[in-house]
């Protein structure tokens, strides 16, 4: 930052040194509209000054950019094939260094992150510069305008000046040519020349700042690579590890949910099988096997949610048993006796179906 900043005030002092020389040498004949400012003196000689030392100190900047851009890519390509660190005192041999710095580091996502870390700092710093000769470059047309509104205020004055000092109409016309018109005809000369100016300086600014921009973006893959190279793919073999772990578990939930499912297919079979001897006595139409079947029921439709939720939550089914009939109990839960000329057993003629 240091190093940046001693450059961009070298490049100003230069930029007004030159800019003045020129003006006070009368070097600025070169370009005319400049020229025509600076012989009138004044506010106007300051705005011409003031564009060509803008116009000239945008320019050392850009050099000196190109010139460091340069030095990196050189760098950057001599640490390509040979694997090495690229050249001293370049932000690729700093970038590389940083990557070996980290490269025995206990975890590869850290070592990432701190490496992504430094490249996005890298991209900041490398936008400072440019951002003061962009602001640079946009004053250029506003000391134009400025100028131009110069010029035209002197060209009123000398209006001013040439209809209260003239008696005749020959004296007045002169006044008019020298002090009127020509200033008027010079007036839009800086602004064009301040908005042309800006407008290549924006071009070249542009130029270097995509050169640069594609100097970082192969920075970055070289240091992904030497990044990965060392860590040596730990990343990936931990990453498929994970996925076999998670598609066993995944595997035995499915088992454990088609066993759940079987069983309940079975709870299903069994019911339909008790069913299908429940009868009604036909002479009291009074159902003695309903309160059974309707808790048969209920049970299953509690079965079916614990496996819908077992399956959204750990994908583990956990069927709920029912309580079946007691064997020696009459063949009813809780040892409940059956009426007298309750049902008969299956077949039994007068008996109906339910």
């Amino acid at each position: 930052m240091t190093k940046l900043r001693t450059t961009f005030i070298w490049c100003g002092v230069l930029g007004v040194g030159s800019a003045l020389l020129l003006s006070l040498t009368g070097a600025t004949a070169i370009v005319p509209p400049l020229h025509s400012l600076v012989e009138h003196g004044g506010a106007s000689q300051l705005l011409a000054t003031a564009v060509l030392a803008l116009n000239t100190w945008v320019l050392l900047m850009l050099l000196a950019l190109s010139n460091r851009n340069s030095r990196e890519a050189a760098s950057l390509a001599a640490a390509k094939p040979r694997g090495g660190l690229g050249h001293p005192r370049t932000a690729v041999r700093e970038a590389l260094e940083q990557v070996r710095s980290v490269r025995g580091a206990a975890d590869p996502a850290q070592a990432e992150s701190l490496v992504g870390g430094r490249s996005a700092v890298r991209g900041a710093r490398a936008e400072t510069p440019y951002a003061v000769i962009r602001a640079l470059v946009w004053a250029l047309p506003a000391l134009g305008f400025i100028g131009t509104a110069a010029e035209m205020s002197r060209s009123i004055r000398g209006l001013s000046g040439a209809m209260h000092g003239t008696a005749n109409y020959a004296d007045l016309s002169g006044i008019l040519v020298s002090d009127v018109i020509r200033p008027l005809a010079s007036a839009f000369g800086i602004t064009l020349f301040a908005l042309g100016s800006s407008v290549v300086c924006h071009l070249l600014v542009s130029f270097v700042h995509t050169r640069e921009e594609r100097l970082l973006l192969e920075l970055d893959e070289l240091v992904l690579t030497r990044l990965s190279e060392a860590a040596g793919g730990v990343g990936s073999r931990r990453d498929l590890a994970a996925e076999a772990e998670a598609a066993e578990a995944m595997s035995v939930a499915m088992r454990a949910a088609a066993n759940g499912v079987k069983e309940l297919s079975g709870e299903l079979n069994r019911l339909r099988t008790e069913a299908s001897q429940v009868r009604f006595d036909a002479r009291e139409a009074k159902p003695d096997r309903t309160e059974e079947v309707i808790q048969h029921l209920g049970n299953i439709g509690a079965q079916l949610g614990a496996i819908g939720e077992g399956m959204d939550r750990d994908m583990v089914l956990t069927p709920v048993r029912t309580r079946g009939r007691v064997p020696g109990q009459n063949g009813f839960p809780g040892g409940r006796d059956l009426p007298p000329g309750g049902p008969g057993m299956p077949g039994d003629p007068g008996d109906g179906v339910f």
